[in-house]
């Protein structure tokens, strides 16, 4: 599905733009399951009415078309293209978000191998909320320097959390240099777990479906770094579900593990997410409700 500049470009720059992978009729489903998911939520329900962030897994019978893009080969065949190594879909989330992204890299483990395949649902640019990267800051020694700056968000000032470097220089997130990605939908955005990223200036309800694949660990440092991204990965699942959910469910629903269709592809992926601890710091969660 890739070509090799397309691989040299996202090994170089960390990022990389597909356009019309999906189809307008793709798009039209996606938001079809996310308006029903949607009306489930805390949204206008808590907060003094006020919107707020929402955020839940696509691992459930309630989205059977955007569960299945972790088995869609447009989605899948672009992070096989990018390692050599296995890769196996682990996520599916989708979120609304309400306002800005501050800066910040979704990793900062040079041990852990992933990549996100991004699909947002409305037409984005500079003004209304497209995704920023810092091209070739998921490389060292550009990655840390970032953080020793202060780039990195403070993510307890409230009401919106902002960098300390941008606070103390009058700066806004627009004011750092970096690539926008403007895309419209059934355009797909993919990058490196490291590399710096965030938004600004889009309204509310601005969609996406975040797609997250991990290269197999091959080493005892990739496997450790695995590891402790299930435990982080459980922490800010669960809080995000309860923020997001009067009920939450698991990550995983057992409707989608059991794997109805027997596709090989999504068998696969769960073998080896049990393999890695997913489904055991997932078990916690509550089952009250199929969210």
């Amino acid at each position: 599905m890739l070509t090799q500049k397309q691989i040299d470009q996202y090994h170089t720059f960390g990022c990389l733009i597909l356009r019309n992978v999906l189809s307008a009729e793709d798009i039209d489903r996606l938001n079809a399951e996310f308006d029903a998911k949607l009306e489930t939520t805390f949204r206008g329900e808590a907060n003094g009415g006020k919107p707020i962030h929402c955020s839940w897994a696509n691992s459930n019978s309630d989205s059977p078309f955007t569960s299945s893009l972790l088995e869609d080969p447009r989605i899948y065949e672009i992070p096989e293209a990018l390692f050599e190594d296995e890769v196996f879909g682990v996520s599916s989330t989708a979120t609304s978000f309400i306002e800005d992204t501050p800066w910040h890299p979704d990793s900062d483990h040079f041990q852990l191998h992933g990549i996100k395949v991004l699909i947002y649902l409305e037409p984005l640019n500079g003004d209304n909320g497209a995704l920023r990267v810092i091209p070739g800051s998921h490389f060292n020694p550009y990655h840390d320097e970032l953080h020793a700056i202060g780039l990195l968000a403070d993510f307890g000032n409230k009401p919106l959390p902002s960098s300390p470097y941008l606070i103390e220089n009058s700066l806004e997130i627009k004011d750092v240099p970096a690539h926008i990605c403007s895309v419209t939908p059934g355009d797909v955005i993919v990058f490196n777990f490291r590399i710096w990223h965030a938004s600004t200036g889009g309204k509310f309800d601005r969609r996406f479906i975040s797609n997250m694949f991990i290269k197999d660990p091959v080493s005892p440092e990739e496997r450790e770094a695995v590891s402790e991204l299930v435990e982080t990965t459980k922490k800010n699942r669960d809080r995000r579900a309860r923020d997001t959910f009067p009920n939450p469910g698991p990550e995983y629903h057992p409707d989608w593990l059991s794997n109805p269709d027997k596709n090989p592809k999504r068998q696969r992926n769960i073998d080896w997410i049990r393999e890695q601890g997913y489904l055991e710091v997932f078990a916690t969660s509550s089952t009250k409700t199929k969210n």
